[in-house]
């Protein structure tokens, strides 16, 4: 099988996987991100006033700056949910006649689109099934199902770091600086990609190459905030004058969120995808394949946990630890290669690991992701009554189904050919 056929193949499955469960509640939930999108299609503007939309009237995450209102969040979401939405807007799909659809398929088109190239990517380094499929199996599952800023900016981390691998130092960087174009929470992540290019490397020249691109990578942020709030430099977030996402020398705070986001049961990525615990286990393998992907795999983690550790927010409403996602993929990989050198026994501990993730990830894929956190109960659990109580609807099970049959048959053909060409020796013809 060429390699291009088994890398569709699996973005192809990834992707039926996250559109199987993409549903009405997120949608309901979510109305922020459909109205920055409606703002820039229907109207020309960024900001959110003027809407017919009810469900569209600036409330929550939203602030005012010279009699208008506008998203605390960057603005990278809107602007690609836009692309996918003025199409179906020129057809009259609208958000005021088709909203779960219009919502849905937009979804599709962007956090689906991520996650699975998320995938994609961690199959090619992992050269193994277990890349997408640990990945699917964390909380990054539940996030596919929205158009959420976070897991868009994820999936352009992702990209970047990739690109690091593959020694496209520019192009990286400008992936980087693309990143803040959607998401601040990856900033200390882009940092580490820094770091690991200079412990891997101690060259100078491929420092400034990612440096050089990520300056250019920028520039989008620079000119929306310059267009909009008069200075380059006043991201949404400071133009909005919020204090609680920025960093506190408190000693108490730091430990607060640091038992949050790594020991609290009811909290803690290690309990919402504790499959993830076997990324310390892959570490000497990662190191082997890549110097630099063994360093961002220390690195990172480490910059972003103390990073929000450090904010007072929480994040909110959220299925498990939403600000640890960008780290997601990196854990996720590492913990993919550790399988081919676990013992037995180790191996049966990371499976029933990898199926208690997988349905927690199921459970917060098939309700929503909006769930108050901290001071409530586990969120499973909460969330299992919420998917009896008020079933959700998925309009988009159909096409999830349609593409994973798809690309499983598509690796199944490519797989096909290839055996044809194996000789009486059992090597493949060149």
């Amino acid at each position: 099988m060429n390699d291009w056929q088994k890398y569709f193949s699996v973005f192809l499955v990834s992707l039926g996987i996250c559109t199987l469960f993409v549903n009405n509640l997120n949608a309901k939930s979510f109305g922020l991100q459909n109205a920055g999108i409606e703002s820039i299609v229907e109207r020309g503007t960024v900001y959110l006033d003027g809407s017919s939309i009810p469900e569209f009237i600036p409330s929550g995450d939203t602030f005012r700056y010279q009699d208008r209102s506008y998203a605390m969040k960057q603005p990278g979401q809107f602007f690609l949910g836009a692309v996918v939405y003025y199409p179906l807007y020129l057809i009259n799909w609208r958000f005021m006649n088709h909203y779960d659809y219009v919502s849905h398929i937009i979804t599709f088109f962007t956090s689906g689109f991520m996650v699975a190239l998320i995938a994609t990517i961690l199959y090619l380094i992992s050269h193994s099934w277990w890349g997408p499929l640990v990945l699917l199996s964390t909380i990054i599952l539940p996030y596919s199902g929205v158009t959420h800023h976070d897991v868009i900016a994820t999936g352009v981390l992702s990209i970047a770091w990739f690109l690091t691998i593959r020694k496209q130092y520019f192009v990286s960087g400008i992936m980087a600086g693309l990143v803040l174009f959607f998401s601040m929470l990856p900033l200390t992540s882009t940092l580490a990609i820094l770091i690991a290019i200079w412990l891997a490397s101690r060259s100078w020249k491929l420092t400034w190459q990612y440096m050089l691109g990520f300056g250019i990578g920028l520039l989008p942020s620079l000119i929306f905030n310059y267009l909009n709030f008069a200075n380059p430099l006043l991201f949404p977030n400071l133009a909005g004058k919020v204090s609680d996402t920025i960093p506190l020398l408190d000693i108490n705070n730091l430990f607060t969120h640091l038992y949050f986001y790594l020991l609290d049961p009811k909290t803690s990525l290690f309990f919402f995808s504790p499959i993830l615990v076997f990324a310390i286990f892959g570490l000497k393998i990662v190191f082997a394949k890549s110097r630099f992907l063994g360093y961002l795999v220390v690195v990172a983690p480490i910059l972003l946990i103390l990073h929000v550790s450090m904010q007072e927010t929480f994040g909110g409403y959220q299925y498990g630890p939403r600000y640890l996602l960008p780290i997601i993929p990196l854990l996720a990989v590492s913990a993919a290669i550790a399988w081919r050198e676990l013992l037995s026994i180790a191996r049966t501990i990371f499976l029933v690991l990898f199926v208690y993730s997988l349905i927690v990830a199921l459970i917060g894929a098939m309700t929503t992701v909006m769930y108050p956190m901290p001071n409530t109960p586990y969120a499973p659990f909460a969330q299992l009554t919420l998917l009896f109580a008020e079933p959700p609807r998925y309009r988009m099970m159909p096409l999830g189904f349609l593409l994973i049959v798809i690309g499983l048959l598509f690796g199944l053909a490519g797989l096909k050919r290839a055996l044809k060409h194996v000789n009486p020796v059992g090597r493949l013809d060149q």
